[in-house]
């Protein structure tokens, strides 16, 4: 028994023969060969899975889109009522399962409904019961859920376009507000009235107590004067330094100053006169007189030269030096010391006096500073105080307008 297979163009056949023990099974490549044979029709097999599973997906499966939201709840913004009975609060737990059943409660869906219209829900043509399909639609499409211990409830709604589900979600949201001020303050315009009268007697309050505060320290504007208050110790606080190192500067000069001052005189020989000179003065003019009448080896010329060269000689053997009339007087460079001296110690005067004032200024700002910062958690606490009561009156005014 043989077989006979074609491959990739080839013109020779491959024969096998099991009788002489070669596998009678189809092989990797044989398999490879018969697909590339077929692939005509294993592309049109494809094809149409391909467009069935196409069509399957436009017809059969519909786009939902889903809008979601947070709402936190607050207690002291929602007062709720006591435990009746008993006399104590509602736990969080409590108050967050209340929410939520009121969130969700038929009241509100229907109120929303109501606002919105069943066309909105169902589409353009719903027939028949719209209003109960409606309802039903959106009591399935909408969802609350919360995390353990949280004070915000997310709620989501499932539509089947964008528009529609976003449009929904905030008309369930607005019925909810509405529904929760009857429910849980009072009816109509008094609830409405009294909660703005306490929004307004709690911002005054806050203001008062504020005010009162900042009286009570001496304080206009809190943060200003912190501000200033601390911009004014780094002032101080860099002069100050420079003034100590301006005050050292002035006081090592004139340190210095007054050990050079040891070493040198107090007067100084201004210059000394002796007749040693006038002497040699006196015979050198002499001999130039006698060279007008005489010739250079006469008797006269040559005993005055002998004469002057004596007294050259006494003169440079240093035997008239410090002899003579003598003149002293002070001495310039130390004059000019004293005075370099005195304007240092008067600059180091100055400068420790600058320091010690600045070094004053710098303590009392420093116990103001340390007074405000004393002060800060109060003003904050108070200021936070007023702060959370505004929004809360311009929130009730909101409502009420």
């Amino acid at each position: 028994m043989t077989r006979d297979q074609d491959i990739a163009g080839s013109t020779e056949g491959r024969v096998t023969g099991l009788g002489s023990g070669a596998r009678g099974d189809l092989d990797l490549f044989d398999v490879i060969a018969l697909a590339w044979s077929e692939k005509g029709f294993i592309a049109l097999i494809f094809a149409l899975v391909f467009a069935v599973g196409v069509a399957l997906s436009l017809t059969m499966l519909k786009p939902s889109y889903e809008a979601r939201s947070s709402l936190m709840i607050l207690q002291d913004d929602n007062p709720t009522p006591a435990t009746a009975g008993s006399g104590g609060a509602f736990t969080l737990a409590q108050v967050m399962q209340s929410e939520s059943q009121l969130l969700s409660s038929a009241t509100v869906l229907r109120r929303a409904l109501a606002e919105i219209g069943p066309d909105m829900v169902l589409g353009t043509g719903a027939g028949g019961d719209a209003g109960t399909s409606a309802l039903r639609a959106m009591s399935n499409s909408f969802s609350l859920s919360r995390e353990p211990n949280s004070t915000a409830i997310n709620a989501s709604y499932t539509a089947d376009t964008a528009e529609r589900s976003a449009l929904v979600l905030n008309a369930i949201i607005d019925a909810y507000l509405d529904y929760r001020e009857e429910v849980l303050i009072e009816t109509g315009v008094r609830g409405l009235s009294v909660r703005r009268e306490q929004a307004n007697a709690a911002v005054e309050e806050a203001q008062a107590a504020r005010d009162a505060f900042l009286l009570r320290h001496d304080l206009s504007n809190f943060e200003i004067e912190q501000q200033t208050t601390d911009a004014l110790v780094g002032n101080l606080t860099d002069r100050v330094n420079t003034s100590s190192a301006n005050r050292d500067s002035a006081l090592a000069g004139a340190l210095a100053i007054r050990e050079r001052l040891r070493s040198v005189p107090e007067n100084i020989e201004l210059y000394v006169e002796n007749g040693v000179d006038a002497v040699l003065l006196d015979r050198q003019s002499e001999r130039a007189r006698l060279l007008a009448r005489y010739q250079p080896g006469a008797p006269a010329v040559i005993a005055l030269d002998r004469e002057i060269a004596a007294i050259e000689a006494f003169l440079a053997s240093g035997a008239s030096d410090g002899r003579g009339q003598s003149r002293t007087g002070p001495n310039p460079v130390r004059q000019s010391l004293e005075t370099d001296l005195a304007t240092r110690e008067a600059n180091a005067r100055a400068e420790a006096s600058m320091l010690a004032a600045l070094e004053q200024q710098l303590r009392v700002n420093r116990d103001e500073a340390a007074r405000l910062r004393q002060l800060e958690p109060e003003f904050t606490r108070l200021e936070q105080n007023v702060v959370a009561a505004v929004p809360r009156l311009w929130a009730v005014r909101m409502r009420s307008a």
